[in-house]
C-alpha cells in the first residue's frame, strides 16, 4: 500500500477520542455541539486524547501530526507538540488491534491499552 494512502487511511482511523477503557471516556470526555471536548477540570493525570485529523490534544498539550511511517507491526507517528511551558518533537509507536483500539508504546516499550470512545 502507498504510503501515503496508508496514513490517511490511519488518520482517519483515529479520528475521536480515546481513552483506556469506557468509564475513562464518560470521566475524560463530554460532547459539545456534535464534537468531542474534554471535560473541565481537565484530569492531568488521566491518559485520555482527542484526535482530529492531524491535531492530537491531551489533557496537558497539543501535538500536530508530521508523519506517519510504518515498522514492523507498529506504526511511528511523528509529532510536534507544544503546551505552555514549551515545544517538543517526538516519535510515538502505535499498534491498531482493530479500529476500536490501539496500543501506544512509551520510549521505555511500556505500552498502554486505548479504546475509541463512543458517544
Amino acid at each position: 500500500m502507498d504510503t501515503a494512502v496508508m496514513a490517511a487511511n490511519v488518520e482517519a482511523q483515529l479520528n475521536g477520542a480515546w481513552a483506556e477503557s469506557d468509564e475513562s471516556c464518560k470521566n475524560a470526555f463530554v460532547v459539545k455541539g456534535g464534537k468531542w471536548d474534554f471535560r473541565e477540570p481537565r484530569d492531568m493525570f488521566g491518559s485520555s486524547y482527542i484526535i482530529s485529523g492531524r491535531r492530537y490534544e491531551g489533557p496537558f498539550g497539543v501535538c500536530n501530526l508530521t508523519s506517519i511511517k510504518p515498522k514492523g507491526d507498529k506504526l511511528l507517528l511523528s509529532l510536534s507538540c507544544h503546551n505552555s511551558i514549551g515545544y517538543s518533537d517526538q516519535v510515538t509507536p502505535i499498534h491498531l488491534t482493530s479500529s476500536t483500539e490501539m496500543v501506544v508504546f512509551s520510549m521505555d516499550d511500556m505500552a498502554i491499552n486505548y479504546k475509541k470512545c463512543g458517544r
